[in-house]
């Protein structure tokens, strides 16, 4: 798809490829809606990324995807590198890998199923810039890693990451690594805590957790503050930074 244009597929299933179902060079958006990808990558070679929905490379360009489920793909169900990603009402299912593996600008993932995928359900990174990412009314179950990892230079927002829940991950969790940059905030998901891996509040920056929210951090995991992080527990509703073994607040994690 060259620089400026667009690619929209309507329907059907792309399956059975040797290596990528469906690779994107070039600097043009895709979009898929309603589509099945599955049982892609099962040719030999050295590409991480072969399976189902792939940039090879970073091609700067937009991947949407509107009700489609990536399932049993070798590897990775979506790796992509380019400017944004948006993920609506799909199911990432049984890959043997990460069901979602992006390096973006834009993240927003929606009403979405991330399951029983060999790594973690959905694992993004900021691609060269500052992100906000969107997480909201998603389920994680059944990942070998952690549900979900978000990582790079972002912007957190409570109101963006809303409404997601968790169960049976090999860790039961969103975790978060990177600089959390900004006025940063988080709230409570349920049965899902989130967890700091390698993470920083820069000087300026700061995070604040709402009442009620869970952060479990395992071996070397830790949260740097060189700005400011708030915490608004209540009485009611504390505030937990605690041990990923910790299974008194926000269930059984790992």
């Amino acid at each position: 798809v060259d620089t400026g244009a667009a690619l929209t597929i309507n329907g059907g299933g792309i399956e059975d490829s040797l290596y990528h179902g469906l690779c994107g060079y070039r600097s043009g958006d895709v979009v898929l809606r309603d589509a099945v990808v599955s049982r892609n990558g099962s040719g030999s070679g050295s590409s991480y990324s072969y399976g189902g929905i792939s940039s090879v490379t970073d091609n700067g360009s937009g991947l949407t995807l509107e009700r489609v489920t990536a399932a049993n793909n070798t590897r990775r169900g979506v790796t992509w590198y380019g400017s944004a990603l948006t993920i609506t009402d799909s199911v990432m299912e049984s890959n043997g890998g990460y069901g979602v593996y992006a390096h973006v600008n834009g993240l927003t993932v929606t009403g979405s199923t991330f399951q029983n995928n060999t790594s973690a359900g959905l694992a993004t990174y900021s691609n060269g810039e500052t992100y906000r990412p969107t997480l909201q009314n998603n389920t994680f179950s059944g990942n070998g890693g952690d549900g979900a990892n978000l990582n790079g230079a972002m912007v957190l927002q409570d109101d963006l990451i809303v409404g997601n829940s968790g169960s049976g991950n090999g860790t039961n969790r969103i975790s978060l690594g990177g600089v959390i940059t900004g006025t940063s905030t988080l709230g409570p998901q349920t049965n899902l805590p989130y967890g700091f891996t390698s993470a920083s509040i820069p000087s300026g920056g700061s995070l604040t957790l709402r009442a009620g929210t869970v952060a479990k951090s395992g071996s070397g995991g830790q949260l740097t503050v060189n700005g400011t992080l708030i915490a608004e527990g209540t009485s009611e509703f504390p505030v937990y930074l605690t041990s990923l073994k910790d299974d008194s607040v926000g269930g059984d994690t790992d």
